[in-house]
Formats: C-alpha cells, sequence, structure tokens
C-alpha cells in the first residue's frame, strides 16, 4: 500500500498528529504568573510583624543590583520551614524609575525558591527608614530582628552570614 501526501490516511493521521501537538503544547504552557512582590509600607511592614504564629520577624531590606544581599538570600531561603520565624523580604528595586524592576525582582525570587512573603517599598524611602529604624542610613542589605510584641530586638547592617543570620535569629527566639 502506497500512502502519498494526499491519501485520507497521511491527511487524517496529519492531522491526529497536530491535535495532539496543540493538546500537549496547551497543557505544558505555564500561565503567566502573578508579580511576586507587593508594595507596602512600613506601618504595614510591622502590622504583620505583630500578626500571630511567629515568635520572631526577620525582616531583609535588599535588592538585586546589591551583591552582598544576593549573596545572603540563600540563608533567608534556608529558614522559610521554620514555624517559628516569620521571614518578610522587602525590594528596594524602585518600578517606578525602572518598570522592569518587579520582572527582575520575580525572577531573581524564583531562581532562588523564595516561597515566603516579598514586598518592595511602596512610600518614600526616608519615611520608610524611619520608621523601621531612625538611625539607619539606608545603606544595603539591612536586617531587623523583630518581637512578635513589636519590639526591634536587634538591627544588623551589611551582608550576614549564614551563621550569624543563625546567631542572631536563635538570640532573638531566647530572648523574652
Amino acid at each position: 500500500m502506497q500512502i502519498t501526501f494526499l491519501s485520507p490516511r497521511f491527511v487524517v493521521g496529519g492531522a491526529l498528529l497536530l491535535a495532539v501537538a496543540a493538546v500537549g503544547w496547551i497543557f505544558t504552557k505555564s500561565p503567566p504568573r502573578a508579580t511576586r512582590v507587593k508594595p507596602i509600607t512600613a506601618q504595614a511592614l510591622l502590622a504583620k510583624v505583630r500578626e500571630p504564629g511567629a515568635s520572631l520577624s526577620v525582616i531583609n531590606v535588599w535588592a538585586t543590583w546589591c551583591e552582598p544581599c544576593r549573596r545572603e538570600m540563600p540563608g533567608f531561603v534556608r529558614l522559610q520551614d521554620r514555624k517559628d520565624i516569620r521571614v518578610l523580604m522587602v525590594s528596594a528595586d524602585d518600578p517606578a524609575t525602572d518598570p522592569a524592576d518587579d520582572a527582575i525582582v520575580d525572577s531573581f525570587l524564583a531562581e532562588q525558591n523564595v516561597n515566603f512573603e516579598t514586598y518592595r517599598v511602596q512610600e518614600s524611602a526616608t519615611e520608610f527608614m524611619r520608621q523601621l529604624q531612625p538611625s539607619w542610613s539606608g545603606s544595603l542589605p539591612a536586617t531587623f530582628f523583630y518581637k512578635q510584641d513589636g519590639r526591634l530586638h536587634s538591627f544588623y547592617l551589611g551582608e550576614l552570614s549564614e551563621e550569624t543570620l543563625r546567631q542572631k535569629v536563635e538570640g532573638g527566639l531566647k530572648t523574652p
């Protein structure tokens, strides 16, 4: 039996093959992902600190353009499964000056396997810094350790090694 390009078997077979390929493409194509970062003010961030569920909240203010921030991210990612700690990341990347910043932040967070709450500063940097720690100069990275009642336990400016991060967390959990 000879099959030519115009034979009914070839046409039906080709159509079936195209239909299977199209269905496969539809089911493997990921839907567009909503942005991972949400705008937040310092006041709203501090309200999250006081929410029940964690003894200690670790707030890290970082940016994708900050190399020390990028290097310390895996340490925060390793904290994300602890039930006694709430990790809150705040990006200082500014989509107002560069609309691509949210996409850059999202891509970086996906690469790092971040699955905890991530925000970006919604108000003026000066107001945000003043409310979190009046003596903070705005240098990055900056990490804040808050007790559940909203008290600032400690503040660390600069890159945190995983060992220092662990020590700060354990110290914050032990302190009443």
